[in-house]
């Protein structure tokens, strides 16, 4: 008696769905055909028809070649529900030179070969992450050095006009007194001439009553001939 599909339910689409593909597919295959009745997929061809289903399934267990037959549906469908169980995993199927295989075995002792490819995969998809990293690192560095020679060459610059500035401002800080001082002599001049008009005037009166007494004196005095 053939396996029991474990965890297998008629009730579920999914499960119909999939043993339904599954048989189309091997259904070219002679060998697989001749063990279940044309009307298999029953009248519309649309639903598995469990009973014909149960009967193929005892068919199969009453030869060698119909067993090997089962086994191999018995084993898609443990894959398929392993691949339902953690769908992260999916089944891929490739060709591998025979030189390749035998090294990979070698590489398998100790573990499964699933094992064994994941973990060569995964170390070589984390040494080629390190290299990007490592880099995106030295671009990175590279792009660091170059911001920061222009940002010397610009805090240079500043440094050469601040001091220029200063320098200017000193000048004008002088420049400033000496107005200043300018400023304050202009002032005291103002203030002097301010208070000095009298004493001008003054002056200027006693030199105008010399030149005039002078004059009456020089025309009262009697001449040599009287």
């Amino acid at each position: 008696m053939a396996k029991k599909l474990n965890h297998f339910s008629w009730k579920n689409s999914n499960h119909r769905l999939w043993l339904k593909s599954y048989i189309q597919k091997k259904n070219n295959n002679p060998s697989f055909s001749k063990y279940h009745p044309p009307m298999f997929f029953g009248s519309t061809y649309n639903e598995l028809d469990k009973e014909s289903f149960e009967n193929f399934k005892n068919n199969l267990s009453q030869t060698a070649e119909g067993r090997e037959i089962w086994k191999q549906l018995y084993g898609a469908w443990e894959k398929k529900k392993k691949r339902d169980k953690n769908k992260e995993i999916k089944f891929y199927s490739f060709e591998l030179k025979s030189n390749v295989k035998k090294q990979l075995d070698e590489l398998s002792k100790g573990s499964t070969i699933k094992k064994t490819i994941e973990n060569l995969i995964s170390s070589a998809y984390q040494e080629k992450q390190i290299i990007i990293k490592n880099s995106i690192s030295e671009d990175f560095l590279l792009l660091a050095n170059i911001n920061n020679k222009v940002l010397e060459t610009e805090l240079y610059k500043t440094k050469n006009t601040l001091e220029q500035s200063n320098l200017d401002l000193d000048n004008a800080k002088v420049e400033i007194e000496k107005l200043n001082n300018e400023i304050k002599k202009l002032k005291r001049e103002i203030h002097d001439i301010s208070f000095k008009p009298k004493s001008i005037d003054t002056e200027h009166t006693d030199l105008k009553l010399i030149r005039k007494r002078k004059e009456i004196i020089t025309i009262t005095r009697p001449s040599d001939n009287e």
